[in-house]
């Protein structure tokens, strides 16, 4: 082979790895993606769930409010005739109000406490009993990122982009003047 016929190969190995490096680029120049409401990784409200007799209770702490589900464990069906009663530690009673079939809403606020216990009492004809619960809060987080973080990585995107605008640019340049000078030389 002569030296021309094995001139393209560096070329198109040259290019290969331009553009190798310009995909990378754009794949971390790629933000990565934000939650939505419709996300099924959402955060849920802090919450407990325990089983008295055959019946399930499900603690919510949202909103200021506390909310009570009881179902059925066979077939969790929301329970009809429970007599629900929860109390703190220290005996205080909390008022729940029945708001339909199964669901009891009393107001609630856990002020600056990072975990509330309570004693939940349920008595129903599937069930009776008592057991104590604890639910722990957490910090909700900020879907949005603080706008110094934002713009950034709006800054870092934009040099990327430049960057592999650049190699593209550069190496058809490159190749131009290369075909160029093979169409000069002399025989």
């Amino acid at each position: 082979m002569t030296r021309d016929a094995r001139r393209p190969a560096p070329r198109l190995r040259a290019l290969a790895l331009m553009g190798a490096t310009l995909a990378c680029l754009l794949f971390a120049a790629t933000p990565p993606a934000r939650a939505t409401e419709a996300d099924a990784g959402q955060e849920s409200a802090p919450r407990t769930t325990m089983e008295i007799g055959g019946v399930t209770v499900v603690l919510i702490a949202s909103e200021g409010k506390l909310y009570a589900f009881l179902d059925r464990v066979e077939d969790n069906a929301p329970v009809k005739d429970a007599h629900l009663v929860v109390t703190t530690p220290n005996g205080k009673a909390i008022p729940f109000a029945p708001a339909s079939t199964g669901l009891f809403v009393a107001p609630f606020d856990h002020g600056t406490r990072a975990r509330d216990s309570f004693i939940v009492s349920v008595t129903s004809a599937d069930g009776a009993g008592d057991v104590t619960a604890e639910i722990a809060y957490h910090a909700a987080a900020s879907a949005e990122p603080p706008a110094e973080e934002s713009g950034m990585r709006d800054k870092i995107l934009i040099a990327l982009a430049a960057g592999g605008i650049g190699i593209v640019l550069g190496s058809m340049a490159v190749r131009r003047i290369s075909r160029k000078r093979h169409e000069l030389r002399p025989v």
